[in-house]
């Protein structure tokens, strides 16, 4: 499927443009709406006819995890509008929110049928079989596993948060389905109800798997610190322009999925002119962004590299300064 759709999407290889973005998450939501449908259907069935909780509680999760493709599928949408007066530095963001309202949702199902297991417990009832209802249910493990490499195979290439708490539900939908399974056998083969503790064990799973997307998404919009291998390339860029004798202070803010913003200080020679420097920061900037996809402002420090007295002074002032704290710098 994965290979089909980079047929099918324009320029696919251009991840980091938000209209590819928009149709690999576009595809990924239309494909996980249609499959979870199927199978909250097929298990609400299974589960009546057997009358197991712990079937019928897998049968809702899939019916959540079908709004959950649609939360993506509308977050796919939106992040792709370009930047406007009341969001100028874009809708990247929304991946973010969506992928907190999907975690959300998934921790609230979880708790929904704990209770519901807990008194299934207290007051067990004796399941039915069928072995064509249990190779039904087989089919949805594989189909969710499907999913789960569908989904991680997509949110890696385009680096989609949504995707990626998408495809850790999926890849728990199979883990609690197998569990459900096991425990419509082990009734049908050792007369022992374990429906409930059944039921108890897929949603502590289910909340589990929640607060862990939770804690994904909760860094980026707190603002975490810049990915050191993109601070390091855009310092290389910069430094390596001609004349430029060093950067300081750089600043990276990001703003969704691809959508970084930065700013850095570029030191060069004090001899030079207002429009030479200007030239050199704007010669900056555009290589920043040619090869990073980054918007980046640079100011401009003037330098006394050459004057000797000048690097003595900076000599021992590096040497004081680490010895207070290592990870100190001056400029």
């Amino acid at each position: 499927m994965g290979k089909f759709l980079d047929k099918m999407i324009k320029n696919s290889s251009d991840v980091q443009d938000v209209r590819v973005r928009a149709a690999y998450g576009t595809a990924a939501g239309i494909v996980g709406i249609g499959t979870n449908l199927v199978l909250f259907a097929v298990k609400l069935v299974i589960g009546i006819l057997l009358s197991s909780m712990a079937v019928t509680a897998d049968a809702v999760n899939n019916l959540s995890d079908a709004v959950s493709s649609g939360i993506s599928l509308v977050s796919a949408r939106i992040s792709k509008k370009p930047a406007d007066q009341e969001h100028p530095f874009g809708h990247g963001r929304i991946e973010y929110i969506a992928a907190f309202i999907i975690a959300f949702a998934i921790v609230e199902v979880g708790i929904t049928f704990f209770r519901e297991s807990f008194q299934n417990i207290l007051h067990p009832k004796d399941l039915g079989f069928s072995a064509v209802l249990m190779v039904l249910l087989i089919i949805a493990v594989l189909a969710k596993l499907w999913l789960y490499f569908f989904y991680n195979a997509i949110g890696k290439k385009i680096s989609f948060t949504v995707l990626h708490a998408t495809a850790m539900d999926s890849l728990f939908d199979c883990l609690t389905t197998s569990i459900t399974i096991f425990s419509v056998a082990a009734e049908r083969l050792l007369g022992i109800h374990v429906d409930g503790f059944a039921g108890i064990f897929v949603s502590l799973l289910i909340v589990w798997a929640g607060i862990g997307i939770v804690r994904d998404v909760l860094s980026p919009l707190l603002g975490q610190s810049e990915d050191p291998k993109l601070r390091d390339k855009i310092e290389a860029l910069v430094s390596g322009q001609e004349k430029a004798e060093g950067t300081h202070d750089l600043i990276i803010h990001n703003y969704g999925p691809g959508k970084n913003f930065a700013t850095i200080h570029m030191l060069l020679p004090k001899e030079m002119t207002v429009a030479e420097a200007h030239a050199i920061a704007d010669a900056a900037e555009s290589a920043v962004w040619k090869e990073l996809g980054v918007m980046l402002v640079v100011h401009v420090d003037p330098s006394d590299a050459c004057d000797a007295e000048t690097q003595k002074l900076r000599s021992q002032t590096d040497r004081l300064i680490k010895l207070l704290d290592p990870d100190l710098e001056i400029h």
